[in-house]
């Protein structure tokens, strides 16, 4: 197994457990968009809180292709490493080199995000409070969305 192989599936199970919710001391944590109602008692940080749950949950979803696009992609820088050098080459191995830069920084996005995110201080927060906080991880989420997007299609018109 190369180092390649063991990295993307060391990153793959940290993203995944990074995704689970952190336990609350009464272990009660959310665990987010699969239950109904809201985590927070107040309807509009609780319905907010929903929908950003529900726009990391829908991305999560592309983690997978987004691996498997890394590993396409380092393959393909590893082919293009063994040929001659030309001129030619080196054109292809930067666009190889940022497709890769772009896979990275959404896969680094989606986690940096999970890690920020800290719904669980919403309950000690006032409204108005936890309503902005909200709006910025809102904020967030949607960058990181926008970005793993972006990264996905850049990839995948390379590869083709």
């Amino acid at each position: 197994m190369t180092i390649n192989r063991i990295y993307m599936f060391l990153l793959a199970g940290l993203t995944l457990l990074a995704c689970q919710s952190k336990p609350s001391a009464d272990h009660t944590a959310h665990t987010h968009a699969d239950e109904s109602g809201t985590t927070d008692p107040r309807p509009a940080v609780g319905a907010l809180e929903q929908q950003i749950l529900a726009r990391h949950d829908s991305v999560m979803g592309a983690m997978d292709e987004l691996m498997k696009l890394k590993k396409q992609v380092a393959q393909r820088q590893t082919e293009l490493s063994q040929q001659p050098a030309s001129a030619r080459l080196d054109g292809q191995k930067q666009e190889a080199r940022r497709v890769a830069d772009g896979l990275e920084q959404a896969d680094r996005a989606m986690a940096d995000w999970m890690n920020g995110y800290n719904g669980d201080t919403l309950s000690t927060l006032t409204e108005k409070q936890a309503l902005l906080y909200l709006t910025d991880q809102q904020r967030r989420v949607n960058a990181m969305t926008g970005q793993l997007r972006q990264g996905i299609i850049q990839a995948r018109t390379y590869l083709r």
